[in-house]
C-alpha cells in the first residue's frame, strides 16, 4: 500500500518498475470529514522494451594472432528505459554458436584465432523477458603477421669439406603471434655457390639443414628466404661464414 497527498483534488505518482504484463490499479480514498469514502480502479498494461545490439571489435585490424576483444552492447530503445539483461549468442562467419553474459547491458569476448581475411560476427539478444530480442554485426580484419628471420651456421669458420649445419629462426613481430609454417631456401654465395630448397619448418619455427659442400677456403654469406605461409609474410636474413 502506497499513499499519495490530494492536491486540488488530484494526485500523481509515478512508477518505472512495472514488470511485463497486465497491472490492476486500486485506488481508495479515505475522506476528510466533509468527503466519503469512495474506491477506483484501472488496468495498465506493460510490453516488453526493444532493443539495439551492437557489436565492436578492437583493435581492427588485427595481425594474425593478435588477440581482438568483441564487445557486445545491448541498449534499451529509447534509451533510459533500464537495462537488458540476460545472454548474447554470436557465430563468427556463420560457425559454431558462442555464448556470451551480459553483465551491465555489455559483455566482453576475446579471440586469437581468426585467419587471415575479413570475418563477420553476428550477435543475437535473446531477451529477458522485459526487453525484446535484437541483433548486430561488425566486421573483423586479420592481416598477415609480419616475421623476422635469423641465420646462423655451426662450426663457423669450418674447413674445407667439414659438415655445416645451417640455421633459420623464423618468428611473427608484435603483435602477432604463433609459429610461422613452410619451407626456407638457404643460398651461399661468395668463395662457395651453394643452393638449398625447401627446407620445412619445425614446430617451433626453425629450419636446420646440413652442408659438406662448402671446400673453397674463404668468406662465404649464407642467405635464408622464407616465402610466407599466407598466415605470414616472408622475410629473409644472412650470415658470414668463413672457410679455412
Amino acid at each position: 500500500t502506497q499513499t499519495a497527498t490530494l492536491t486540488g483534488g488530484t494526485a500523481t505518482v509515478t512508477d518505472s518498475t512495472l514488470a511485463v504484463g497486465t497491472h490492476t490499479i486500486t485506488a481508495t480514498y479515505t475522506g476528510d470529514g466533509n468527503f466519503n469514502t469512495s474506491n477506483g480502479t484501472d488496468t495498465h498494461t506493460v510490453t516488453a522494451t526493444d532493443t539495439t545490439t551492437t557489436v565492436t571489435t578492437a583493435p581492427d585490424p588485427t595481425d594474425f594472432g593478435e588477440t581482438t576483444t568483441i564487445t557486445f552492447a545491448v541498449t534499451a530503445n529509447p534509451p533510459g528505459a533500464g537495462t537488458p539483461t540476460g545472454t548474447i549468442t554470436y557465430q563468427i562467419d556463420g560457425g559454431a554458436t558462442q555464448t556470451a553474459t551480459l553483465t551491465g547491458g555489455t559483455a566482453t569476448v576475446t579471440d586469437s584465432t581468426l585467419a587471415v581475411g575479413t570475418h563477420t560476427i553476428t550477435a543475437t539478444y535473446t531477451g529477458d523477458g522485459n526487453f525484446n530480442t535484437s541483433n548486430g554485426t561488425d566486421n573483423q580484419t586479420v592481416n598477415a603477421a609480419q616475421t623476422t628471420m635469423t641465420v646462423t651456421s655451426f662450426p663457423d669458420p669450418s674447413t674445407s669439406g667439414e659438415t655445416v649445419t645451417l640455421t633459420a629462426a623464423v618468428q611473427p613481430v608484435a603483435p602477432g603471434a604463433g609459429v610461422p609454417t613452410g619451407t626456407v631456401d638457404f643460398v651461399v654465395t661468395g668463395a662457395n655457390s651453394v643452393t638449398l630448397t625447401g627446407v620445412p619448418l619445425d614446430g617451433s619455427g626453425v629450419a636446420t639443414t646440413t652442408t659438406n659442400a662448402l671446400t673453397v677456403s674463404g668468406a662465404d654469406t649464407i642467405t635464408g628466404t622464407y616465402a610466407g605461409d599466407g598466415q605470414y609474410l616472408g622475410s629473409s636474413d644472412s650470415d658470414s661464414h668463413t672457410v679455412l
